[in-house]
């Protein structure tokens, strides 16, 4: 579904350096390249992103950002009064490095100071987002806030608890949910170098005149990942190299001599790959046709008891006859791909037991789990229900960025679960 704002804004919350990218609906019809950037200047220079640095006040309100930050915080460094204020850098991977993230979660500043995450982060994001709008309303009269689509990068690796917790900083940064999408890095880098001419490719040294030819497979390298990803490599025939070290005609040489069979790609300002693709995704998410399910998505069942097979603490007795708790539903299996948009409907007679706890949607890093209380599974949201014995239907898409349900009741009324990853 095509965006119908009159802009799409895209904010690249980077582990070093962030910035943001905004394109007007008119231009993106005409030339949908025509993508704009800011500028930060800091440093003794000036550059397209500014560092993921954030200054807070002994008191806990937000100071600076970026560039302003680190000028700020070595003013205060050197007059040794520095150490009541608040200093994070580098911060966002702790959202990947946490097994478990809640509403409370903590960040530790350089002096090891805590300060609640979802407000360091929400405070950057809306740094990065007034930020945006008032560049708009230079260019833009009688520019509102809605008029924007929003658009936020994240990493492909991260879960769904850390996808969940950046929406809730952006939704706390003031970024209305439903003008809100989420973008999977490499999705966007890809999108964006798809769209460049071909004299912006720079293909093993020479120009590319045939970068992305149908049947091609090609895998996006975000700079720092090539050693885990080694024995994917080799299945695929082109590697694209984004980010900003990508610019190094070093680490260039050191991915050819790694990969001497392979096609190496570089784009032109490799750095705003992923910000300038993020801006493409807001106007046109439905370029991406299918992606792959990292985990199996399904519901708790119970269904008949089979001896020898179920495990015992399992049996209850149920509408006159023995059942088994717990069975895993399967909805999408991990490692399957999935059609964007795709919907998969089933049906289900509530019991005693979904009206008492709850009717339990779970996910697992298994590709066929037995029963949702296996190691390998987690639960992802709760549906309630008035009474047992009433024919439900539970929907779920999947294939977007992030999974999305919907229960029909038996009274013909509907519900939309919004997932909650994140732990209390």
């Amino acid at each position: 579904m095509t965006s119908t704002k009159l802009v799409v804004g895209a904010i690249d919350f980077g582990t070093t350096y962030s910035g943001y990218a905004f394109s007007f609906a008119h231009d993106y019809e005409k030339d949908p390249m025509k993508i704009q950037a800011n500028h930060w200047i800091g440093g003794g220079h000036m550059s397209l992103k500014a560092p993921t640095t954030i200054l807070f006040t002994p008191e806990k309100v937000f100071h600076s950002f970026g560039y302003q930050a680190e000028d700020k915080y070595a003013d205060l460094a050197e007059e040794d009064i520095h150490k009541d204020w608040y200093y994070f850098r580098r911060f966002k991977m702790i959202l990947h490095q946490k097994k478990t993230l809640s509403r409370k979660t903590l960040l530790y500043d350089e002096n090891k100071k805590a300060l609640s995450a979802l407000h360091v982060f929400s405070s950057a994001i809306k740094f990065l987002k007034d930020h945006l709008c008032n560049e708009i309303s230079k260019k833009m009269t009688e520019f509102e806030e809605r008029d924007i689509f929003w658009v936020l990068t994240v990493p492909a690796i991260w879960t769904d608890a850390a996808k969940k917790f950046m929406r809730e900083a952006a939704l706390e940064a003031g970024i209305q949910s439903d003008c809100l999408s989420l973008a999977l890095e490499p999705e966007a880098a890809s999108m964006f170098c798809k769209l460049l001419p071909v004299d912006c490719l720079k293909h093993n040294n020479s120009t590319s005149t045939e970068a992305f030819k149908p049947g091609t497979s090609y895998i996006v390298l975000d700079l720092g990942v090539l050693r885990k990803q080694e024995g994917i490599v080799r299945e695929i025939d082109t590697l694209l190299l984004v980010g900003g070290f990508s610019e190094s005609e070093i680490v260039q040489e050191s991915v050819r001599e790694a990969f001497p069979n392979k096609r190496i790609i570089v784009p032109s300002e490799p750095g705003l790959a992923v910000l300038k693709g993020a801006v493409l995704f807001g106007h046109n998410p439905s370029v991406m046709k299918s992606r792959i399910s990292k985990y199996t998505y399904g519901v708790e069942s119970i269904s008949r008891f089979v001896n020898g097979s179920d495990p015992e603490i399992y049996k209850v007795f149920e509408n006159d006859c023995y059942k088994c708790r717990y069975k895993f539903c399967p909805f999408v299996r991990a490692g399957e791909m999935v059609p964007v948009g795709t919907v998969v409907q089933k049906h289900f007679i509530s019991d005693t037991f979904d009206v008492a706890e709850g009717f339990g949607i779970y996910g697992s890093t298994e590709k066929c789990p037995k029963y949702v209380v296996d190691e390998s599974c987690f639960r992802v949201g709760t549906v309630y229900f008035d009474k047992p014995l009433q024919h439900n239907t539970v929907e779920m898409r999947f294939g977007e960025t992030e999974i999305c349900l919907q229960c029909i009741f038996e009274s013909g009324d509907k519900k939309t679960l919004d997932f909650d990853f994140l732990c209390t």
